[in-house]
């Protein structure tokens, strides 16, 4: 039977995309932290524009004991198996939940969704509940989602212990336990992020706003990090021209063993550890995410966005520090890179995926940026983000328009290699 739902559930994922999306999310959490726990009362709405889809289906973390499901002011029937096994290897403890559409008007409607859950176990390196920290995001499944039913905004109200000091993915607003977390622009994960020591710094210029959370870190650590901040979108807006965001938030990762990732005008990232050039570079990286992030992120196409990213990191080391360290660091990354797999073709979950993506394609990056040419690379990074390439394929094509035929066959044949 379980295999049977597994089944079901892939085929909802490829069908249900153009029949069903999610545009908003309005939540109430509330935090037991004693019980690493969390109480969620939370309204979803629901645009089923083709009436096509028998079953809708979402991933919600394996804990989670669900009171009730609402829709159209009755209780609806759903199946939700902690025991099945997770769907996705980003989300070892998503299970999927399954509920009967039939009942539900064709077009706009709302699911009311109340559950509580134990996030005392999670598994995903980019979460932690813990009395001194606590970070929750989609890795972990702490609200219900379904990557294909599209991007959404949302309004989150965080009911806190008020010694508790609040950040997130999005505006922030309130105190003293009681917080609201709000996203106009269209996403796809709600972080949350509390601490009793949790500190932030401001830079505001032109209207737009550079917030930096942090705990555990001097001072004038956090300044450099600021700065860093604000110099590195300065120097990709004018390497790659504006785009839509109007602030952002760093939050330092207090943790060496956890992971830094990016969200739209959010980016979790650790610097345990790190020397000056490797914070530049990380930070670099995920910035560089509001530029790359088009591709799909569950197969090797996933190059387009990561090893992107990473060679615009390694374009502002050279900024920041010189030819001399960037060609140091392309060394490096060469030599890696020799011993990797072709990265066309590459399994997103092979246990090597993200050195192929974050060693092998900026190499690619490099030799291509040395056949053109600094300004013609420059200008064809500009054009990619133009047009929103989302695939290897269209890559390709725009360096046949653009440049002769030995360029784009060269790229080719470096995806195989």
């Amino acid at each position: 039977m379980n295999q049977l739902v597994g089944l079901l559930g892939l085929w909802l994922i490829t069908q249900s995309a153009q029949a069903v999306t999610v545009p908003q999310y309005t939540i109430t959490t509330r935090f037991a932290v004693t019980t690493q726990s969390i109480q969620v009362s939370l309204t979803l709405s629901l645009d089923n524009r083709v009436g096509q889809t028998d079953t809708l289906q979402f991933l919600l973390n394996k804990n989670a004991h669900i009171q009730t499901i609402i829709g159209v002011e009755q209780l609806l029937r759903f199946q939700f198996d902690s025991s099945d096994r997770s769907p996705n290897w980003y989300q070892p403890d998503a299970r999927r939940l399954l509920i009967p559409a039939a009942s539900l008007p064709m077009g706009l409607t709302t699911l009311a969704i109340n559950y509580d859950c134990f996030l005392g176990d999670m598994q995903k390196a980019g979460c932690a509940y813990t009395p001194e920290y606590i970070e929750l995001n989609n890795y972990e499944n702490w609200f219900p989602y379904n990557d294909a039913y599209g991007r959404f905004t949302f309004r989150v109200k965080v009911l806190l212990d008020p010694g508790y000091q609040f950040a997130g993915s999005g505006r922030v607003s309130g105190s003293a336990g009681n917080w609201q977390l709000t996203q106009q622009k269209p996403v796809n994960d709600i972080v949350l992020v509390a601490s009793p020591r949790l500190k932030t710094k401001f830079y505001t210029r032109q209207g737009s706003t550079i917030r930096v959370d942090y705990f555990g870190l001097p001072e004038v650590k956090a300044d450099s990090i600021l700065d860093n901040c604000r110099s590195v979108l300065a120097y990709y807006t004018a390497l790659f021209g504006p785009i839509e965001k109007s602030s952002l938030t760093l939050f330092i990762n207090p943790s060496r063993d956890r992971t830094s990732y990016a969200r739209r005008e959010f980016i979790s990232f650790q610097i345990k550890g790190q020397s000056i050039d490797q914070t530049i570079q990380g930070i670099g990286h995920e910035i560089g995410h509001f530029w790359w992030d088009r591709a799909n992120t569950d197969s090797w196409e996933d190059w387009l966005n990561e090893s992107f990213a990473e060679y615009s990191a390694l374009l502002y080391l050279r900024q920041e520090r010189g030819t001399a360290a960037f060609e140091q660091e392309i060394d490096r990354y060469r030599k890696t890179a020799q011993l990797l797999p072709p990265l066309r073709g590459m399994n997103r979950s092979f246990e090597q995926a993200s050195t192929v993506l974050y060693r092998k394609g900026p190499i690619i990056l490099y030799e291509l940026e040395r056949q053109v040419g600094p300004t013609p690379f420059a200008a064809l990074l500009r054009e990619t983000i133009r047009r929103n390439v989302s695939r290897t394929d269209e890559f390709l094509q725009l360096l046949t328009q653009r440049f002769p035929p030995a360029v784009a066959r060269a790229v080719d044949t470096a995806l195989n290699q």
